[in-house]
Formats: C-alpha cells, sequence, structure tokens
C-alpha cells in the first residue's frame, strides 16, 4: 500500500499457449512484474517442445515489463533457439525493444527471428560474444 492510502495493482499476467503439428505460440499480456515471475517461469518450464521447430513469443498485449521479466524472456529465447529452434517475437513495444536493447547493449533484438540476424551478421560483420550470464535472471 502506498502513504497516501491508494493500492497499486498492477494487471493481471495472462499467459496463453497454443500449439500445432510444428510450432507453439505463446501468448503473454497483461503486466510482467515481480508479482508474477513465477507464474512466468513456470509457464515457460512447463512448455513442451517436443517436435517443435518454431517457438512465437506473442507480446503485442503486453503493456509492461520489469527488468527481471526481460531477463526471463530473453533467458528462455537463448536456451530455446541454443537447441536449434527458431524463435520469433510479434508485436513488441517500442518500450519493451528498448529495454531489450539498453539490457543486451543491442546484441539481441526482439521482433527479429534468429535466422535473420545470424543472416545479417553473416556478411562478414562479426557479432560480439554475449557472456553467458548476461541473458540468465
Amino acid at each position: 500500500m502506498l502513504d497516501d492510502g491508494h493500492q497499486n495493482h498492477s494487471a493481471p499476467l495472462s499467459i496463453d499457449i497454443t500449439t500445432s503439428a510444428y510450432a507453439v505460440w505463446v501468448t503473454i499480456s497483461g503486466e510482467l512484474d515481480c508479482s508474477n515471475h513465477d507464474q512466468l517461469n513456470g509457464a515457460l518450464a512447463g512448455l513442451s517442445l517436443a517436435g517443435v521447430r518454431h517457438v512465437h513469443l506473442q507480446l503485442s498485449d503486453l503493456r509492461f515489463c520489469d527488468v527481471a521479466g526481460m531477463r526471463q524472456l530473453l533467458s528462455f529465447t537463448r536456451r530455446t533457439g541454443l537447441t536449434g529452434r527458431r524463435v520469433s517475437t510479434h508485436g513488441t513495444s517500442r518500450t519493451l525493444r528498448r529495454l531489450c536493447h539498453l539490457m543486451t547493449d543491442g546484441k539481441a533484438s526482439l521482433d527479429r527471428p534468429a535466422w535473420e540476424r545470424a543472416r545479417r551478421n553473416s556478411s562478414g560483420i562479426r557479432p560480439l560474444a554475449v557472456p553467458g550470464n548476461a541473458l540468465t535472471p
């Protein structure tokens, strides 16, 4: 409770998972903050990716994300990409893209599939190494 007597309630976090033969769509909406990090962690940890080639993160209705929540999202995309699956984010707000850019010094990007980043970097420009713990919570 704040000193002025008003309660500070964040909007609830909603996580919807839709699967198809070769893809999974994870739609995250609401506000991602310290009150619901465990909810996101549980949903992503329990996600079965057997047979999945592509993971889509739909973030168009994610109105707020704190730094720890962004770490969770980046860690998930990194771990999933390392398993050979394609990860795409969709509808990311300018604020979330900017937070991602600031947290990773521009080494990670939302709304751009991993294969597209690799293609851009194959033009002879070598990407800087990202320390292993830079994207993990």
